[in-house]
């Protein structure tokens, strides 16, 4: 039960290391499809000025849930996973001093089995942050002290029960501390950092 709880206990730090909508409807591209620009940002004179004009044009984003979702049996590899959910929304606001802000309300179950037993655990992030980046080519990095953060709350259930063997103290995450490597086109947004296995999708909120 210990090494299950420590995987997942990993896999969500990993999660919460980056940036974190609402659940998206069907005919999205997924993060690894969408992630490749092409078209105008890809043949533009100045591709980080057009990066920078696609966010501010798409903002507010919202983050994909169910593109989230669809990552956790790759990230958890070796590991069962029998669900894995994410509900609630999470925004990502652009403006055009480069600034971001980051709103999230997410709720995060991941169950698994273990030998018959399941082991699940569901985990609250809320808060805001807000910041200014610095672009080198497609990489957005935090350009000075961010503001605010990220709060996280985690529970464990062993066959449905509360469990308090649990691994860790859920991290706070550092938004002005995470370099991401951003791509934007049609409409979506897809960012990435080498601190978390994870791609994040967004598309423009509804």
């Amino acid at each position: 039960m210990k090494r299950i709880l420590g995987v997942v206990a990993i896999t969500l730090i990993a999660l919460t290391s980056a940036c974190g909508g609402e659940g998206s409807e069907g005919g999205e591209p997924t993060a690894s499809a969408s992630a490749t620009p092409s078209g105008s940002q890809a043949t533009n004179d100045n591709p980080a000025e057009a990066l920078i004009a696609c966010m501010i044009a798409g903002s507010p984003w919202s983050i994909s849930t169910t593109d989230l979702e669809s990552q956790f049996a790759g990230v958890m590899s070796g590991v069962n996973v029998t669900e894995a959910r994410v509900t609630g929304t999470q925004t990502l606001v652009v403006t055009g001093a480069v600034t971001g802000t980051f709103t999230t309300n997410l709720r995060i179950t991941i169950a698994v089995d273990s030998g018959g037993h399941e082991i699940k655990i569901v985990q609250k992030q809320r808060g805001t942050a807000s910041g200014p980046w610095s672009l080198a080519g497609n990489v957005l990095t935090p350009s000075a002290d961010w503001s605010g953060g990220l709060d996280t709350t985690s529970k464990a259930f062993y066959d449905g029960h509360p469990t308090a063997d649990f691994p860790f103290e859920s991290p706070a995450a550092q938004f002005g501390e995470v370099p991401m490597t951003t791509t934007c086109e049609g409409g979506y947004l897809n960012m990435s950092t080498p601190k978390s296995p994870f791609v994040y999708l967004w598309t423009r909120a509804r």
